[in-house]
């Protein structure tokens, strides 16, 4: 109670002196539980095609993401930026019907972005539009994985808004429920 004191008379003064208060922008705590979660902070944790137009780099939080892939495919690594899940978790996804999370926002004008979960030779999700505001919040699409054949690795893609760009602090790929509520931010067409 004390800090929260304290912490409320520091912004009264800086404000009474013409200087603004530094916004903190924090991440809602990750969900636990069984699933595999991305905490973004170092570029190379996604990889983007040679020659893409994609850049990634350090935001303010997480990473930001920019440069838009017209006409990209969502099968294998995908055509966007993206990240393989491992071999533990396909075989744990296999069968299953997974919600895909981001705790993302848009900068510049950025509106949506598009995600795809692929199977890497066995389906996809296709690309699934996300809406995004100038808040950090979360967002998400469920999709039902195909039973493995094969193991080769399942990815998320990520292909950033053509206008604008959009800042990512996690992600989060977990088996839903029976019953759990819809996802929120998918745009449907």
């Amino acid at each position: 109670m004390r800090s929260v004191i304290l912490a409320c008379a520091m912004a009264a003064a800086l404000v009474a002196c013409g200087q603004q208060a530094e916004e903190k922008i924090e991440a809602p705590a990750i969900p636990e539980g069984p699933g595999f979660t991305l905490t973004l902070e170092q570029p190379a944790q996604l990889t983007v095609p040679e020659g893409s137009p994609i850049r990634i780099s350090e935001g303010d939080i997480g990473l930001r993401l920019q440069g838009n892939v017209a006409n990209p495919n969502s099968q294998y690594r995908t055509d966007g930026a993206s990240f393989a899940l491992g071999l533990e978790n396909e075989q744990a996804f296999s069968g299953q019907r997974v919600r895909v999370t981001f705790y993302a926002r848009g900068i510049d004008g950025a509106t949506e972005f598009h995600s795809a979960y692929s199977t890497a030779g066995e389906g996809n999700s296709g690309w699934r539009r996300l809406r995004v505001t100038e808040v950090m919040q979360e967002v998400s699409y469920v999709f039902d994985v195909p039973v493995v054949r094969v193991a080769r690795d399942d990815f998320i893609g990520i292909n950033p808004p053509a206008t604008g760009a959009i800042d990512i602090q996690w992600i989060r790929v977990a088996v839903e429920p029976a019953g759990a509520a819809e996802p929120t931010g998918e745009l449907r067409e």
